[in-house]
């Protein structure tokens, strides 16, 4: 039982696809998710995809929908600055410290890999390395995805003392 990073290090090991998308086991891709199979077939220039997705805070019954733009396209700076408004606007950072709301081209991962020494912010630092070398970055509006959020007993939402030296690592 090594954790979330070493099981996506071994996923990305043999993965052969030309897209990689990385999915919590406690959350639900939404059938809509057929949707973007077409536009990712036809879009070998788009180095990340991002998409709407649902934020479900289980422990107090609420649900919130997180709207990305109408499909466009932008360079990975203008992404840094709509991912600040984001995190402004709905007070989650998932717009640059997940991956579970983000589409990879498997070329653009390379070689970089998850941190199996962090308990925490392994996502932020495995974006800070690949989205650096993306070109295009696609916005798309379709909810495909139901992030869950529990009231405790998980990593995210617990806190040690490692957690907060490995956010400040990262950070």
């Amino acid at each position: 039982l090594k954790g979330v990073s070493s099981a996506r290090n071994a996923g990305l090991a043999v993965s052969q696809s030309s897209y990689v998308w990385f999915c919590d086991p406690d959350d639900l891709i939404m059938e809509s998710a057929n949707e973007i199979i077409p536009i990712l077939n036809d879009s070998n220039h788009i180095d990340v995809f991002i998409f709407s997705y649902v934020i479900e805070f289980v422990f107090k019954k609420e649900v919130v929908n997180v709207k990305r733009e109408e499909e466009c396209f932008f360079s990975y700076d203008d992404f840094l600055l709509k991912s600040s408004k984001l995190i402004h606007d709905y007070g989650h950072p998932a717009a640059d410290g997940t991956v579970w709301d983000k589409i990879y081209r498997r070329d653009i991962i390379g070689s970089v890999m998850f941190s199996e020494d962090l308990s925490c912010s392994e996502d932020f630092l495995f974006n800070k390395e690949v989205l650096g070398k993306v070109n295009v970055i696609a916005s798309l509006p379709n909810y495909i995805y139901n992030y869950h959020i529990y009231g405790g007993g998980t990593l995210s939402s617990e806190f040690s003392k490692k957690s907060v030296f490995d956010r400040m690592y990262v950070e």
